[in-house]
């Protein structure tokens, strides 16, 4: 044991021999992984370890006890409950010293291991950690772009002061038509681009087991696929999220345009009635009552009459009409 309390280095690698390794016990634990304990090889302090078999979740529910022809290497860190000069308040535990050791069967029991694959090793280093250097970055850059999507979310607002009610109530129907789908196209683009960036930046809230890591294979097969499936969904979401603001900001342009270059509403024609000499006989007149439509043949009138439930257009030369009157109803 020593004499004197080490001093405290967070984070500090270190060797552990495997005459400190023996003094270990491993026993399984019912989710399928360890618990773990013996001496800190640095402070030669007691201390544990709990070794779950899923990467970044705790198992749920009891499984079965691991294969007794497992191997499985994780980092261990020192959290000894003695007394260290320099370790910050906010820290309870520990030397601050980790080391990497691999959990192997040893007859009917198990044992802890100084001989560790490298590539294992660096596989246990990375499942430690909270998130790769990589991906941090990744979702550092992701959340740069929050700003400027949240930028292009705000033009909605002044859209929504530009096409308003009494904005639109001179378009033709079909311009209306096509300027409520441009707009609920674009809001639906907007959401999506707000859901992503921030699913980019900084990522989602997942319940349950992660992948399974109990043995050194399936943790090199994590570590193998973990990181760069990792930044590859981060640079995905964020690009499909600025490509979404994009397209948010097309059908605000096409809405507007609508807005300012649309065509209007035909106006409404009030009743008239014509007065007309039938088959362009003076002393044969007769009168109708009705609408006069547009586009009528060259040198006609075309009147729109209901008689009924039926609706026909009837085209007078404009040689026959006399005289042609507005009235309230027909």
């Amino acid at each position: 044991m020593a004499s004197e309390p080490i001093e405290y280095k967070e984070d500090m690698a270190v060797q552990a021999s495997q005459e400190v390794l023996n003094t270990w016990h491993a026993v399984p634990a019912p989710d399928g992984g360890f618990t773990t304990n013996g001496l800190c090889p640095a402070c030669t302090h007691q201390t544990a370890l709990a070794l779950h078999p899923d990467a970044e979740y705790g198992a749920e529910s009891a499984e079965a006890a691991p294969d007794p022809a497992t191997r499985t290497t994780r980092l261990f860190r020192c959290h000894c409950h003695m007394e260290h000069p320099g370790r910050p308040a906010t820290v309870l535990t520990g030397c601050g010293r980790r080391w990497t050791a691999a959990v192997e069967p040893d007859g009917q029991s198990w044992r802890l291991s100084a001989d560790v694959d490298p590539l294992a090793a660096q596989a246990a280093l990375e499942l430690s950690s909270p998130v790769s250097a990589e991906l941090t970055s990744a979702r550092t850059l992701a959340e740069k772009w929050l700003p400027g999507l949240a930028a292009l979310y705000g033009l909605f607002a002044i859209a929504g002061a530009v096409v308003g009610r009494e904005t639109v109530k001179d378009l033709s129907d079909d311009a209306r038509t096509w300027l409520f789908v441009t707009l609920v196209v674009g809001a639906l683009l907007a959401a999506v681009s707000i859901v992503l960036g921030y699913g980019a930046a900084f990522g989602w809230l997942r319940i349950g087991k992660g992948q399974d890591v109990s043995t050194d294979d399936k943790l090199i097969l994590w570590y193998r696929t973990k990181g760069r499936k990792a930044v590859i969904t981060v640079a995905r979401r964020l690009w499909i999220a600025v490509g979404a603001a994009l397209g948010s900001l097309a059908c605000l342009i096409v809405s507007l345009g609508l807005v300012w270059l649309g065509p209007p509403k035909k106006p409404a024609t009030a009743p008239v009635t014509v007065t007309y000499r039938q088959n362009g006989q003076a002393t044969a007149k007769a009168s109708l009552c009705g609408t006069i439509s547009a586009d009528p043949p060259p040198q006609h009138i075309s009147l729109r009459v209901t008689d009924g439930p039926a609706t026909q257009t009837i085209s007078l030369p404009a040689s026959w009409v006399e005289k042609i009157e507005p009235t309230n109803n027909c």
